[in-house]
């Protein structure tokens, strides 16, 4: 009997260190986010940022827009503040048509985890930028 407690207990005790080294190498990589430009809404209310994300040798660099309220940090791993994202190191410019509305200028297609977009009562919308 008390030969199975310590058995279940090093058996658990094993289970939640192997989740735990799988959780923080294999899914929540250490991500490199590098903050290029930030662009305040008219009313100030919310940061659009364009960032750099790198996450290792393996993977592409990529470009990505968030937007998130002002007065908070950046957290590049809240995927559902991404708004726009391209692989590599293509220009995005931001601009900001009204407090409800902000444009993404990028001659490269958005590869987000999201589609056609809007963030809180921001709408999104993308255009090619001018040669």
């Amino acid at each position: 009997m008390f030969f199975g407690v310590i058995a279940g207990l090093v058996c658990v005790i094993i289970s939640v260190l192997g989740y735990r080294y799988w959780k923080s190498s294999t899914v929540g990589f250490d991500c490199d986010n590098q903050i290029l430009t930030e662009v305040s809404s008219p009313d100030g209310r919310y940061i659009a940022s364009v960032f750099e994300r790198n996450c290792g040798a393996t993977t592409p660099y990529y470009r990505i827009v968030a937007l998130r309220l002002a007065g908070t940090k950046l957290r590049g791993d809240r995927h559902e503040d991404w708004v726009f994202a391209i692989k590599e190191r293509s220009e995005v410019q931001l601009s900001w048509r009204d407090v409800q509305h902000l444009e993404v200028l990028s001659n490269e297609r958005d590869v987000s985890p999201h589609g056609p977009k809007s963030w809180k009562d921001v709408e999104i919308t993308t255009k090619p930028l001018s040669p």
